[in-house]
């Protein structure tokens, strides 16, 4: 199990990667690479696109954007497509978001679970995931999570893709856990620490 992880971890970073390079080269913008492979190689170059871009949210969701599509092609998924399923199927679409989500992106954030919410007032209840420790915002620090995972994510999903999405990062002094809130029905109550 861990191994099979390992593997398709790695495959996920290498294809990031290389979807990153390419929408950076097709927009004419300096393309960073790190000899480093993996995650580490990875954080590395966010690093630096962060060092030389930090404040620029145009820049740095643009960049997010063109490399999530390219990402999507790289998986087999038309990211058109994908948005007129989102739009067309709006809550089925959410919860297909949470559960791919749980399982596909823990290379870069780490470990994540379901919320279970059991106040039946809330609505979208059971539409959050919650990230422990996020290993993307723990490399990046806090203003480079806000700029670089929390904007571009909700922009992307939400604008982009047709399927809203709330990032919550949990304040620094309780921790480095984050939550995500698929959907348009997303309670202020699951976004809550």
């Amino acid at each position: 199990d861990d191994i099979l992880k390992k593997h398709v971890d790695g495959y996920l970073t290498n294809v990031f990667r290389a979807s990153a390079y390419e929408a950076d080269a097709k927009a004419g913008r300096k393309v960073y690479k790190s000899d480093t492979p993996g995650f580490t190689g990875m954080m590395n170059e966010m690093k630096a696109v962060y060092k030389d871009h930090k404040g620029d949210q145009s820049y740095l969701t643009l960049a997010f954007t063109e490399s999530m599509d390219l990402f999507f092609v790289a998986l087999g998924i038309n990211p058109d497509d994908y948005a007129a399923f989102c739009y067309k199927f709006p809550k089925f679409s959410a919860w297909c978001n949470k559960i791919s989500a749980n399982i596909s992106f823990s290379w870069v954030v780490g470990g994540a679970k379901i919320i279970r919410n059991n106040d039946n007032d809330a609505k979208g209840s059971n539409n959050a995931l919650v990230i422990e420790k996020c290993h993307f915002r723990e490399s990046i620090g806090e203003e480079g999570c806000i700029e670089m995972c929390k904007t571009p994510v909700e922009e992307y999903f939400t604008h982009r893709m047709n399927a809203p999405i709330k990032v919550s990062p949990q304040p620094r002094e309780q921790g480095l856990g984050c939550k995500f809130c698929y959907g348009n029905e997303c309670s202020l109550k699951e976004l809550e620490w």
